[in-house]
């Protein structure tokens, strides 16, 4: 026979509880609700500026490193060709005696073990240094005969700066010094005879295909002096490869100016290494920026429709230089 049945008494259920548990367990609820919330809440608003930190830009306006000067044994510009260099070297020449530095211009222009091998020389003289000339950035750290394994752990020794320039207005003077400019004749006719003596916009308003024929100006000049990898350069990297590694250089190893405002560029270069560049807007000031092709009767401005072409053909270089020229002006207002 089953067991009688035995009636649950309704007082004993939970949801009849007398109100005054009731009203109890909901303060207590609440409480531990606010507190979780409260410290999920703290949580975000501490962690948030450490991710925009390691997410954003190497200098950010709220950075102190950003204009912390510096005292290196050896300042690093492989410069870039038609991007004002040859004004900030007169700047150079300007200023070595009167800091103390020994300026130093590695030859053929690209030697990799000869702008290495300076490097080397400096740091093991102990010579203050600056090195300048046409070359990419790692191989003067990877590759060769010449051990550069010093260069690296001498990371506090070594600055590296550079000069970029809107890539548009960088072609259209290359594309006219190649032709005109201050260089040997020689060389000249062999640009005009391999690439034929057009105006720029008579070149670039070619149907698109056919503008590699007489526009010499690569694409990727100024990305690629930035660009590399350990154990070799970026020569066979795709154009997203070679952005993305030149980016990230630049935000590890570079202060990077824009030829678009040199007295700027200077007087950063005054406040982060003042040891080598004291006195230089001083100097600009009385010398004169040097222009060896767009003074030239020769040089035509390239109109709106030949720069939008222009833009399009340079897209890793507008990129970088977009990308670079953000992080300065951020540079600026942080230090000015």
């Amino acid at each position: 026979m089953a067991a009688p049945h035995t009636p649950i008494d309704s007082r004993l259920l939970p949801w009849n509880y007398s109100k005054h548990y009731l009203l109890a367990g909901s303060a207590f609820l609440a409480i531990i609700l606010f507190f979780i919330s409260f410290s999920a809440h703290r949580h975000l608003n501490t962690t948030a500026p450490a991710a925009a930190a390691a997410t954003g830009s190497r200098f950010s306006i709220s950075s102190a490193s950003a204009c912390t000067p510096r005292d290196p044994q050896v300042i690093v510009y492989n410069r870039i060709p038609k991007a004002g260099s040859t004004t900030l070297i007169s700047l150079l020449s300007h200023l070595a005696g009167k800091n103390n530095f020994t300026l130093v211009l590695p030859t053929p222009y690209y030697s990799h073990p000869a702008a290495r091998n300076a490097v080397l020389t400096a740091l093991t003289t102990g010579t203050r240094t600056v090195i300048c000339n046409h070359f990419n950035f790692p191989e003067i750290l990877y590759g060769g005969s010449i051990d550069a394994s010093n260069i690296n752990r001498n990371t506090q020794q070594v600055a590296y700066i550079n000069v970029m320039r809107n890539p548009v207005d960088r072609c259209a003077s290359f594309y006219y010094y190649t032709r005109y400019g201050d260089r040997n004749k020689q060389l000249k006719k062999n640009t005009i005879d391999q690439y034929g003596n057009f105006t720029l916009d008579e070149c670039v308003n070619k149907p698109y295909d056919e503008i590699k024929t007489c526009f010499n100006c690569k694409s990727d000049t100024q990305a690629l002096a930035f660009c590399g990898r350990e154990g070799g350069d970026c020569g066979r990297a795709t154009a997203d490869e070679i952005l993305a590694q030149a980016w990230e250089n630049v935000q590890a190893h570079y202060f990077v100016g824009i030829t678009e405002d040199l007295h700027g560029t200077a007087e950063m270069l005054e406040l982060l290494y003042p040891s080598f560049f004291r006195g230089m807007t001083e100097a600009m000031e009385v010398t004169a920026p040097k222009k060896v092709s767009s003074s030239r009767e020769q040089y035509i401005a390239p109109s709106e429709k030949a720069r939008m072409v222009m833009e399009k053909w340079a897209a890793v270089d507008m990129d970088l230089y977009t990308k670079v020229h953000a992080r300065y002006i951020e540079q600026r207002k942080a230090c000015f």
